[in-house]
């Protein structure tokens, strides 16, 4: 077993021992693809495919979407009684 440091310094924050082994298995071999993510062109389609579901995870837990939610169950809820 790896010694693990924790960062508790502002910035990255450490990452779940199981993501880091799916990422050092698909670093030199993304999905099968021949080649690394990080050497893709931006208009392949596996980068395609995780720039739209890291832009889909940002709108949904943006800061923005989870106030437009709010509001949109406040102004379901019923008027409240005097």
């Amino acid at each position: 077993m790896v010694k693990r440091v924790v960062n508790f310094n502002p910035g990255p924050a450490a990452l779940p021992l199981d993501v880091l082994k799916i990422v050092q298995e698909e670093m030199l071999d993304y999905q099968n693809s021949g080649m690394s993510l990080l050497e893709s062109s931006h208009r392949a389609k596996e980068f395609e495919t995780v720039n739209d579901a890291a832009i889909a995870w940002c709108m949904k837990y943006s800061a923005s979407a989870l106030i437009t939610r709010f509001y949109s169950w406040a102004a379901a809820l019923p008027p409240s009684s005097p």
